[in-house]
């Protein structure tokens, strides 16, 4: 889906505390030790003098001194990041033209726009500004016209720093609530998200680091694992987390931190910490460690491993079996009565039909998004007239085949037919130990899998790491099916289901055209240019992947020669 955004106006973007502090010691309403809160300030004045001239300092801080109020920390870079990543977004806010105790008697919208102005929220992204136009403000009288107005713009998401906005039994039950309380004040509301930061909004939606400080995480981190970190270093991470090296002073650690968006239900946390302790637990070694985890940080803490990445072109028949030889290893886990605890892979799919209906889905929205600018034109006329018609043609061929192999397309795999699978699985997820032994890591999508689709993954998996030599591609297939060999015709069920993935890879390879995937990626510090130079990149190896699997579909290449004997 495309998401919309509206935003509050005062106190949610402009604060007005330290300018009605201010205004309030001038008029010797306050004493001036008084905090720089609005409550603090609001509350002082009624108790010693009365509402009315409250109401005044309010009158004089949104209208003829507005000039002085301060955009609020971390406002600017959320506005970005959405402009990044093609969000629209507008200003919608419970503003009357006119204060009732204001002698000046200014306009307050046009004082409004005029401190936007002043704060480039009408320049351009180029020019450092934040790319608002004059027809994405919306200023109402009442708060019911508020809420008329985030339907009418058919807002995704709406954020506020009054929680009286989300109680209004009129305010829509379709629309994602964020209250800002910087002060941590508020009650906890039902199906209200609440942060007292905007740089965690902005964590929340586009699920990337926004500045965490490193001495606070080593506070984190020092009281997770019960003594002090005294080094800590980002080393990397992905959409989903932030990956960390934790020094003690006798000891390393890993910690990694998972971050969550509402596109996204998977609890990768659980799912990672759980199946890596199941694995543990059952002498498994070639993983990493896990040592604890922590929900309220969203955070887990593995062994560290001393290690170097691998590549494609060092991967040998030994390192071959090696992985097929973890992967049987996982197969005979199943057994275990602790398996039953553990979920479903990452969209597993247990049937054919289930394949189909997995493409499908992906297929509308990629369909869905608008073709507006060259490159989304581009990508729809590759869906149209390239991607699509080769999944029918696939499709039909590949339901001939699996009904050749003794399956109805509807027909669903029974426990015994399914294995255990890391589902994100290769050497694109491994470190090589000094000893040269070979330790998987990533395992946030672990689960119940069907082994063809786990070994089509492994064989189509588009990263650099997996460009290895057909000999070896071979090699890997012809190992499992020696192990999996009571399988029913599953040599014939992978060459049926082999092309589909192939179809499935060039619709994930596409993922930076989706908004919801686009929030997840890391952009915060390129332009629309870099985004649009991506997207033609993963268009380009989408065209060549659908190539691949046109040539190969008909001709598995990876057949060991006694497999189908």
């Amino acid at each position: 889906m495309s998401y919309v955004i509206g935003v509050d106006f005062d106190n949610t973007i402009v604060s007005y505390d330290t300018l009605m502090h201010s205004l309030a010691v001038e008029k010797g309403l306050i004493h001036p030790n008084i905090k720089k809160i609005k409550k603090h300030i609001r509350d002082a004045i009624r108790q010693l003098r009365n509402d009315i001239e409250w109401q005044k300092i309010q009158g004089l801080a949104y209208g003829p001194r507005i000039e002085e109020a301060e955009l609020i920390d971390g406002v600017k870079d959320f506005f970005k990041l959405c402009r990044i990543h093609n969000i629209k977004v507008y200003i919608i806010s419970h503003k009357t033209e006119y204060a009732r105790y204001d002698d000046t008697r200014t306009n307050l919208r046009d004082a409004a726009m005029k401190w936007m102005a002043k704060n480039h929220f009408f320049d351009e992204l180029a020019n450092n500004g934040l790319g608002f136009s004059k027809e994405d403000i919306y200023f109402e009288s009442t708060r019911e016209a508020k809420i008329n107005r985030i339907k009418q713009l058919r807002c995704t998401h709406f954020i506020d720093d009054l929680e009286e906005t989300y109680l209004e039994p009129s305010f829509p039950d379709n629309v994602i609530k964020i209250l800002y309380a910087p002060y941590n004040e508020q009650a906890r509301l039902s199906g209200v998200k609440i942060f007292s930061r905007w740089k965690d909004i902005s964590e929340y939606m586009f699920g990337e680091s926004c500045g965490t400080d490193d001495i606070d995480l080593k506070k984190i981190f020092s009281k997770l694992l019960g003594r002090r970190v005294i080094f800590i270093e980002r080393i990397g991470g992905g959409r989903n987390t932030k990956v960390y090296v934790l020094s003690t002073e006798k000891k390393k650690y890993v910690a990694k931190q998972y971050f969550y968006h509402d596109s996204d239900a998977r609890d990768r946390l659980s799912v990672e910490f759980s199946s890596l302790k199941f694995l543990w637990e059952n002498g498994v070694r070639c993983i990493p460690k896990p040592i604890l985890a922590n929900r309220n940080h969203n955070t887990v803490i593995y062994e560290y491993i001393e290690g170097n990445k691998i590549s494609a072109d060092e991967v040998t028949e030994k390192d071959i079996d090696y992985a097929t030889n973890f992967l049987i290893r996982l197969e005979k886990l199943k057994a275990k009565k602790e398996s039953n605890d553990i979920p479903v892979a990452s969209e597993a799919c247990f049937s054919f039909q289930e394949v189909i209906t997995h493409i499908q889905v992906r297929l509308k929205k990629l369909f869905d998004t608008s073709s507006n600018t060259p490159i989304y034109e581009e990508l729809h006329d590759f869906l149209e007239n390239e991607l699509l018609p080769c999944f029918k043609i696939v499709m039909r061929w590949a339901k001939a085949k699996i009904i050749e192999a003794g399956y109805l397309p509807s027909y669903v795999l029974r426990r015994d037919e399914r294995t255990l699978s890391p589902s994100d699985f290769g050497f694109h997820n491994a470190l090589r130990k000094n000893n040269k032994e070979i330790i998987f890591l990533d395992f946030e999508y672990f689960g119940w899998d069907d082994p063809a689709k786990m070994m089509a993954d492994f064989l189509l998996h588009p990263h650099p790491a997996m460009n290895l030599s057909t000999v070896l591609k071979k090699r890997f297939v012809s190992n499992l099916l020696k192990h999996f060999v009571n399988f029913k015709n599953l040599a014939k069920r992978l060459e049926a289901v082999y092309p589909l993935f192939g179809i499935k890879w060039c619709i994930i390879i596409l993922n930076e055209f989706i908004p919801e995937y686009l929030l997840r990626r890391k952009f915060a510090s390129k332009n629309q240019l870099e985004i649009s130079r991506l997207q033609a990149e993963q268009l380009e190896k989408a065209k060549r992947m659908l190539k691949r699997i046109m040539k190969e579909y008909k001709n598995f290449p990876y057949a060991p020669g006694s497999a189908y004997s």
